[in-house]
């Protein structure tokens, strides 16, 4: 099952400071890149975006306006990466952990089975797109963390319940819940401990099966001696 995901407009933002020494270049690139973007090709704009890249890394804004071009060539793994990238190099700028959650949400629902039958393919399929929902859904949740006076924090709490409403559906259709059960049980280390051997001496070793109370020994002591005596 493939489903694209409308992406809500996010800006394209501009680049406005750089210390590199190709200022211009690095501005006329990313400006090169918005115009492509505005005409529909994404591929020009990535293109001109890298070529700013090798001249001067350090901008967020450049990351930013990659991962987004990234997106809209339906090529999610790198737009994640570039967008945290720019979450690295600017922890606060929450527009990042909006769009990061946008190419999650599409990666998932891209990489749901085609098929319904609960097969080893389907299942691994599913599993993953589950997991990066659950990526999503943290994403969208950093992004109100961090905008917190964002107008739209309604309409993202309702995404959020959507994409919890979805690992709902999948993992029930999939039975994932007993495969998860499974590889915990496989995981739980086995038991070789002897039966009766469970109380331990204090250096912590198991105690002797057949070991005989102190009490036993001293009587058997004590009848010994009246026996001489006698």
């Amino acid at each position: 099952m493939k489903k694209l995901l409308l992406i809500i407009m996010i800006l394209f933002v501009s680049v406005l400071t750089t210390a590199c020494i190709n200022k211009f270049a690095v501005d006329e690139l990313n400006n090169k890149a918005s115009d492509y973007m505005n005409k529909g090709d994404v591929e020009g704009a990535i293109c001109r975006l890298k070529a700013s890249l090798d001249l001067d890394d350090s901008l967020f804004q450049t990351h930013y306006n990659l991962g987004i071009a990234y997106i809209n060539a339906g090529k999610y793994d790198e737009a994640i990466a570039e967008l945290e990238r720019t979450i690295a190099l600017k922890e606060d700028y929450y527009p990042a952990y909006y769009s990061k959650a946008i190419a999650l949400e599409n990666k998932a629902y891209n990489m749901l089975p085609e098929g319904e039958e609960s097969t080893i393919e389907n299942i691994e399929a599913a599993t993953n797109a589950i997991n990066a929902l659950q990526d999503a859904i943290d994403a969208f949740n950093d992004y109100i963390v961090k905008n917190v006076e964002a107008k739209e924090t309604a309409e993202v709490n309702d995404k959020i319940s959507d994409l919890n409403a979805a690992i709902k559906k999948y993992t029930g259709k999939y039975d994932l819940s007993s495969v998860k059960k499974d590889d915990e049980a496989s995981q739980e280390p086995e038991n070789n401990t002897q039966e009766g051997s469970d109380e331990l001496n204090p250096d912590g070793t198991a105690k002797a099966l057949n070991q005989a109370p102190e009490a036993t020994e001293n009587t058997t002591t004590e009848q010994t001696t009246d026996a001489q005596k006698g």
